[in-house]
């Protein structure tokens, strides 16, 4: 077996310093998409929360309550 030179190690080490930038990158974009994904989700519970909020049985439940109070 023919032994390497010192050019032949340095691209190694480039090599697989070049594959561990591609796969560190790779990670950010799936977070990147993750976190949109997560931030789509809580747009969309906030929305059904407000549509479930405004109910007209909760808002009347809410009149029945402080007419209580008042009287």
């Amino acid at each position: 077996m023919a032994r390497r030179t010192p050019t032949q190690m340095a691209q190694d080490a480039l090599d697989t310093a070049q594959r561990k930038v591609e796969r560190a990158d790779a990670r950010v974009q799936r977070a990147a998409v993750e976190c949109d994904d997560a931030f789509a989700a809580l747009t969309r519970a906030m929305v059904e929360r407000d549509y479930a909020a405004a109910h007209p049985l909760l808002r009347a439940g809410e009149a029945v309550e402080s007419e209580d109070v008042l009287a």
